[in-house]
């Protein structure tokens, strides 16, 4: 599999920036890896815990045909959950087993079956864990959280199998929180962020740090380098920002897609200016004393449409969404 693929499922990972991480959750005190640059947790482990599989008889028997604790064990019995979720749980059981023994050699069956049920029953019991201990609220609160679930496994699976089984899930989640505190730290300037996200990098991925690095796609990349330096800019006037978004988009694009970004900039601009030019013009009709109501009304609509020509329906609509949360506030 070539380096691309590996990186293109990993990239995954930085999809929860998009959902857990970006949840502005401060850096947090030091709090040790679930798992660090130590561990058994590479990059291919989490490219294989996160890749799609089709799981035919003949393709299951052929991933188990090694070992039966890797990383997809997990994923097949979800698969095996889903296939008999019909049934009563009992029958489940049944109907699992039965179904193991005809695609596999019954040795194997045996033992996946027996770790099968385990399974379920660790399930239950997490299920019953997680609802008493309910959702973090905060970047110390959610690596807390995986230490407590990774805990938890171990002493239900064993140390061996339990980090067999979720130790890529962990580590995907553990290490997109601890960027994300960084990046989300209002108190530290850019240059120290890069620093803490290097050194973040070589203690979870020790060889691999360079290659995280390479698996965001560009985009996702240039938005979080504005995050990085977000307090930088906000203490550069407007010509330093720019100059500065400018040196960080000519870092991560080509010419060509630096220039339409440059161009999106100007419309933009261009958009806002001439909505101010509106609104300062719809006020003065307001706080006109010889217009009725009525003539208010016409006169706002009549500027909508010379200002916004095509468009001015769109922006009509758009009036009346922010007037009706406004309402709602």
């Amino acid at each position: 599999m070539n380096k691309k693929k590996i990186f293109y499922i990993l990239a995954s990972v930085f999809i929860v920036l998009l959902i857990i991480v970006f949840i502005p959750w401060r850096l947090p005190m030091e709090r040790s890896f679930v798992f660090d640059k130590n561990s058994r947790i590479k990059i291919k482990d989490i490219n294989l815990a996160m890749s799609n599989v089709d799981f035919t008889d003949e393709n299951a028997r052929d991933l188990f045909s090694k070992d039966l604790i890797n990383p997809y064990t997990v994923k097949y019995f979800k698969f095996l959950e889903e296939k008999f979720k019909d049934l009563e749980f009992d029958n489940h059981l049944v109907a699992v087993h039965y179904y193991l023994v005809s695609i596999m050699p019954a040795e194997e069956a045996e033992k996946l079956f027996a770790i099968y049920k385990k399974f379920l029953e660790y399930e239950k019991t997490m299920a019953e864990k997680l609802a008493r201990w309910g959702s973090p609220e905060s970047g110390d609160e959610a690596i807390d959280m995986l230490h407590k679930v990774q805990e938890y496994r171990r002493e239900f699976f064993g140390d061996e199998i339990a980090d067999a089984l979720f130790g890529a899930e962990i580590k995907s989640k553990e290490y997109p929180i601890r960027r994300s505190m960084i990046i989300n730290d209002d108190s530290l300037y850019g240059d120290e962020k890069i620093k803490r996200i290097q050194k973040l990098n070589q203690d979870m991925w020790g060889d691999e740090a360079d290659a995280v690095e390479e698996v965001p796609q560009s985009y996702t990349r240039y938005k979080e380098q504005l995050d990085i330096y977000n307090k930088d800019m906000k203490e550069m006037g407007e010509s330093g920002r720019n100059q500065k978004v400018r040196e960080i988009r000519e870092k991560l694009f080509s010419s060509d897609v630096v220039q339409r970004l440059e161009e999106v900039d100007r419309q933009l601009k261009s958009e806002k200016e001439t909505e101010s030019e509106y609104f300062r013009a719809e006020m003065k009709v307001h706080n006109d004393p010889n217009l009725t109501r009525e003539q208010k009304a016409e006169k706002i609509k009549s500027l909508q449409d010379e200002t916004f020509g095509e468009e001015a329906e769109a922006f009509r609509r758009k009036e009346n969404i922010r007037k009706g949360v406004d309402e709602l506030k």
